[in-house]
């Protein structure tokens, strides 16, 4: 069963299936990865299995992971700008993510600068001519004529065990 919603919406589908009896699988959107969703959903959500950008889980991926050391400088560089621990907020963490240039590169400060507006434009045209880039979320390939369209290579599989996202292999 593919779950959709996000936060409080997206756990009631499935509390309301295990009253009803279902015991069959649940795979989930990206948008399910936030904390009210856990909390919501409780006992009635564990095992759903979402497919996530690295970033979910960083610290759990294996080293030779292309995007683990990105994904670990990005959240560094995310709580040192907001004060704000990526678990607490997962959703609006996941926004803001799509949206800020690469702040754990040198140079980029703390990414609240007025040349940020910018910068998703520069980043859009250098990825077209690259052809692919890796990121903090899902990787893309991408051109002038397919905006973007992520990688498999960049996707990893998470599910929800003891009420914490754990990386599948």
């Amino acid at each position: 069963m593919l779950l959709g919603g996000s936060a409080t919406q997206g756990a009631l589908p499935p509390l309301a299936l295990t009253e009803r009896g279902y015991k069959g699988p649940l795979y989930g959107t990206p948008a399910l990865l936030n904390a009210d969703f856990v909390r919501v959903g409780g006992k009635a959500v564990e095992g759903v299995q979402v497919s996530a950008g690295p970033v979910i889980v960083a610290e759990q991926l294996p080293d030779t992971h292309f995007s683990k050391k990105i994904s670990m400088d990005f959240r560094a560089a995310y709580q040192k700008a907001t004060h704000v621990d990526h678990r607490r907020f997962l959703g609006l963490f996941l926004r803001r993510l799509a949206r800020l240039p690469r702040c754990s590169q040198a140079g980029h400060g703390h990414c609240q600068s007025p040349a940020r507006r910018n910068s998703a434009s520069r980043s859009r045209t250098r990825c077209h001519h690259q052809g692919s880039c890796s990121a903090r979320t899902p990787s893309t390939t991408s051109s002038p004529a397919r905006a973007t369209a992520s990688t498999t290579r960049s996707l990893v599989l998470v599910r929800l065990v003891n009420g914490q996202w754990k990386y599948e292999p």
